[in-house]
């Protein structure tokens, strides 16, 4: 008995549960919840079909026959039906387009005195909280989005005429969706939305009333700039508005309008000079006007600003300074004072908006900067800079030196405009200094072999392009030792089969030695003389425990203290494969895993328990193979590296479900060929042989030949109508069920 519970009032559904009642008490059995839309199916939009059906009463199977009442709905549209005491199987088919997308089962079993109800709660799919606000004169509407749709509509109408058009058709995609309208005119306006989905379209939204003014924003970043024989105005573009308008005020709050643009600028020529102030409005396609932007104000003087900007570098033998320029200057003059607020002098000029001066006196200076305009007058003076000019680079910072064993580095600080850095060392405690090394502008570091170990002194001082030396730093100190340094980090690791012994550089090192002994302090025996790189493979000769230790050596015949220990256990027999992964690919289980160490093949294993007795499968070179089982289940596996006969120990189990799902043969097909019947049948992916059934009925039939391709001959025993049907199987004998039947009538 099978009922199938829909719902085709609204598109919809949030959740699908059961509850058991017993005296209208819940005793939470639930069955499990979808999403999705419930609808009758067939009909041709996503939807959940809701079956319920009783299981059949089957010989030893301990299922009883359950019984059901008619469907009912309640008047707020949640729909259920009541299951009589029995067992019985909810399935929920979900489909799109009357395609089956999955396929969710619940067993439940009712209870004498219980009732199960199948609740549906439903969403409806029109859109809601439509909202209005006004926005560079337009409309802004926003609203939720109708459940399953795929684009809105939106209406307007006047208020006073209530007669709403279609105005536009939005596409879905946001859970809160959004529209600009431009209305026709400035009037009070009312607004509603529907839904366009799969099952037409939706009921209307909330409706929603704004007083459209059609106003735009003020202009903003509005700039005036006095350009000698013009005033320049600029301020941010928007496309919104059709022109703008433009205010000058030569008197507090007195305002006249003066022009207007199409473009985000203006040119005005005042008649006379003096200081003026000016703001913009902009102007709608509804002509209203906007609030005036913020009030600039210029001193129209026909001279050029102050440059602005100005800044200034010490580069150690001169100053660099740059300002930020102008297309109208012709020239910029350059003043300068030896006291801050002091008479400034005129003492150079240019034609670009930089200058690298050469003060003639040493110490503080200030600096202005004027510019000239094509009229030839003179702006005012800029602010100023200033420097403490000695025509020296300051000494480098960060100075420090590291001892490498045979040789000293020294490291500072990168200086701006350093021609060059002189490196200098004391021998005698500080005392004096000599020169060692002049080092390019760009390292920052120099080696340094002093004659003899012991502790040295160093210091650092810049030199100008031109070749002047500046301050020395202060001193540093450092031991040197002037041998070579013992091998750091040293580290043996077992590989399976050998050892690898690796160590960090040693400064200076030409080679290095490496040993090895049974014991922490036992003898070493040198098992490498010449190592140019920082690691060796060793294999030793049986299995064990084993130490290592490193020297290094340069070409002059200096040799290290030995270095600390490194302890490793070697095992003599490669290491367990890794990293095994298992995929049930229906039919069969691939098996892959990673190299432990090197191995020139493996032994793949199976079980099944994770502590059961691992039968070996196959054997193969590579690092995945199948396995073909013989029945569905749990299957647990292992695998054993081998390198010229040395066994690893297993790997880690890795666990899988075997689905076990070998299709049917299909197309089965047969024929009277006189003497014979003759069959064929489709080949099955996965199938390595098929067994064919033959019988005077379907309940009669038994196997009479096992085949290795898709077709067979067979001799009847006599003349007759006989049945025919064909299993595969897989290579390890998993078998798929038997394909339907067919019938072939038999005359020799």
């Amino acid at each position: 008995m099978v009922r199938k519970i829909s719902v085709l009032a609204l598109i919809a559904t949030a959740l699908i549960w059961l509850a058991c009642s017993d005296n209208n008490k819940s005793t939470g059995v639930t069955a499990g919840s979808i999403e999705g839309r419930v609808t009758a199916a067939g009909v041709g939009i996503p939807g959940v079909a809701i079956e319920v059906s009783a299981y059949l009463s089957t010989e030893g199977s301990g299922k009883t026959d359950g019984a059901m009442s008619t469907e009912s709905s309640a008047s707020n549209g949640d729909y259920h039906v009541d299951l009589f005491p029995g067992q019985y199987r909810i399935q929920y088919d979900v489909f799109y387009n009357g395609e089956e997308l999955r396929t969710q089962r619940f067993p439940i079993t009712v209870e004498s005195g219980k009732t199960v109800t199948i609740n549906v709660d439903l969403k409806d799919p029109a859109p809601s909280n439509l909202v209005l606000n006004e926005y560079q004169a337009t409309v802004l509407l926003q609203w939720q989005g109708g459940y399953g749709s795929s684009s809105h509509n939106v209406y307007r109408s006047l208020v006073s005429e209530d007669n709403y058009q279609l105005v536009a058709s939005v596409s879905s995609g946001y859970e809160l969706e959004s529209h600009y309208d431009v209305p026709p005119s400035v009037n009070t306006y009312k607004y509603k939305v529907t839904a366009i989905n799969h099952n037409g379209e939706s009921q209307p939204s909330n409706e929603a009333q704004i007083d459209f003014l059609g106003i735009l924003a003020a202009p903003t970043d509005l700039r005036v700039i006095d350009r000698i024989s013009y005033v320049s105005l600029v301020w941010s573009e928007d496309d919104s508005p059709i022109q703008y308008k433009i205010y000058r005020s030569s008197t507090q709050g007195s305002w006249n309008l003066i022009g207007t643009s199409i473009n985000a600028e203006y040119n005005d020529v005042p008649q006379t000079f003096g200081i003026y102030s000016y703001r913009v409005t902009s102007i709608s396609n509804y002509s209203t006007e906007s609030s005036p932007s913020a009030v600039i104000a210029v001193n129209y003087d026909g001279r050029l600003d102050a440059p602005p900007s100005l800044t200034m570098v010490d580069r150690g033998s001169s100053l660099y300074m740059t300002w930020e320029g102008t297309d109208e200057a012709s020239q910029y003059y350059i003043y300068r004072s030896l006291a801050s607020d002091n008479l400034f002098q005129k003492v150079d000029s240019t034609a670009v908006a930089y200058i690298e001066e050469r003060p003639q006196v040493l110490g503080l200076q200030y600096y202005k900067v004027s510019a000239i305009g094509p009229n030839g007058l003179e702006s005012d003076l800029s602010s100023e800079v200033s420097a403490n000019y000695d025509g020296r680079l300051d000494p480098p910072s960060g100075l420090s030196a590291q001892d490498l064993g045979m040789q000293l580095v020294v490291t500072w600080d990168y200086v701006n405009w350093s021609g060059a850095y002189l490196l200098y060392r004391s021998d005698d405690g500080g005392s004096t200094y000599q020169q060692i090394a002049r080092i390019t502008p760009f390292t920052t570091f120099c080696h340094d072999t002093p004659p003899a170990a012991g502790d040295y002194h160093y210091k650092v001082a810049t030199e100008t392009y031109d070749g002047v030396v500046g301050l020395l730093s202060s001193p540093i100190i450092v031991h040197f030792t002037n041998n070579l340094f013992a091998p750091s980090s040293v580290q043996a690791e077992n590989t399976g089969m050998s050892v690898i012994v690796t160590w960090s550089y040693v400064s200076g090192a030409a080679g290095y030695s490496v040993y090895r002994a049974s014991q922490p302090s036992g003898d070493y025996m040198e098992i490498e003389d010449d190592a140019t790189g920082t690691s060796i493979t060793d294999i030793p000769e049986t299995a064990g425990g084993y130490y290592y230790r490193a020297q290094s050596f340069d070409n002059q015949g200096h040799r290290s203290s030995m270095s600390p220990y490194a302890y490793v256990y070697f095992s003599n027999r490669p290491l367990p494969p890794n990293n095994l992964t298992l995929y049930d690919y229906s039919y069969y289980v691939n098996v892959g895993w990673a190299y432990g160490s090197v191995s020139d093949s493996f032994l793949v294993y199976r079980a099944y328990t994770a502590i059961g007795n691992y039968e070996p499968l196959f054997w193969t070179t590579t690092t995945h193979g199948n396995d073909w089982p013989s029945t569905a289940g749990h299957y647990y596996y292992k695998v054993q590296a081998i390198y010229h006969g040395h066994f690893s120990d297993m790997s880690d189990y890795a666990h899988v479900y075997f689905s076990g799902i070998l299709n049917a043969p299909n197309g089965l097909d047969g024929e009277d060929a006189g003497n014979y019947v003759y069959l064929t049948w489709n080949y099955v992916s996965g199938a390595s042989s098929y067994d064919l059934y033959r019988g005077t009925s379907v309940d009669s039939m038994e196997l009479i030949q096992t085949l290795y391709n898709y077709q067979a001959s067979d001799t009847p025993p006599g003349a007759g109508t006989y049945y025919y049907a064909v299993l595969a199987k897989t290579r390890g004998g998993l078998p798929s069920p038997l394909c339907p039947p067919i019938t072939v009538v038999f005359n020799p």
